[in-house]
């Protein structure tokens, strides 16, 4: 029996120590968890709390859940981030979709379909498709991969006027849809990785 109690105590001793060391450890050296975002379906109205890039934002809902969203049926031109560059554009795609909605309050229709933890949405502002507007003022592309019913006729038209009237990326001769910028880019950085 005293066998038993003595085991128990240093048990109770190293969690006691564990957890004063993990709350004395300084912020950055603390083990991080990754929480699992909540599944969101159906729709919903928040505020635009970030832009993450021309296709991506974060919407914080009236009870203060924050859900990460990626614009359905558009592809914008990739921002630069630590371990890739950016594309042509992208910047600017960030700069059109912040002014059209960041800090306002917009509709969220999830489709059911999620990306890297983003929940896939149709954005609305007002009566506004925030989603087809960006293809509109040329800072996206109709992301014909992924597009269906009457979404595609219209975003893929929305496309044509805006390279034919040359609106933002298609100011550019050739632009590089993101698609193919993305697989450029992890094959370079594969490449890059098994040469080190």
């Amino acid at each position: 029996m005293s066998k038993l109690l003595k085991s128990l105590c240093l048990i109770l001793i190293l969690l006691t120590v564990s957890g004063i060391l993990y709350y004395c450890a300084p912020e950055g050296r603390r083990v991080k968890t990754r929480r699992v975002p909540e599944r969101v379906e159906g729709k919903l109205k928040g505020k635009v709390v970030e832009v993450a890039d021309g296709d991506t934002i974060t919407v914080m809902e009236g009870k203060g859940r924050r859900i990460k969203c990626r614009l359905y049926g558009i592809d914008a031109p990739e921002v630069p981030n630590a371990d890739r560059p950016g594309q042509p554009y992208g910047i600017e795609a960030k700069e059109v979709l912040s002014d059209l909605i960041y800090g306002k309050t917009v509709q969220v229709e999830t489709t059911g379909e999620r990306t890297y933890d983003r929940e896939v949405c149709h954005v609305h502002l007002k009566n506004e498709d925030i989603n087809l507007e960006m293809v509109k003022r040329g800072y996206a592309w109709a992301y014909r991969h992924y597009l269906s019913g009457a979404y595609a006729s219209e975003y893929i038209d929305a496309e044509r006027e805006a390279r034919e009237k040359r609106r933002g990326l298609w100011k550019q001769s050739n632009p590089q849809p993101p698609w193919e910028f993305r697989q450029v880019n992890r094959y370079e950085r594969s490449a890059h990785i098994r040469r080190s």
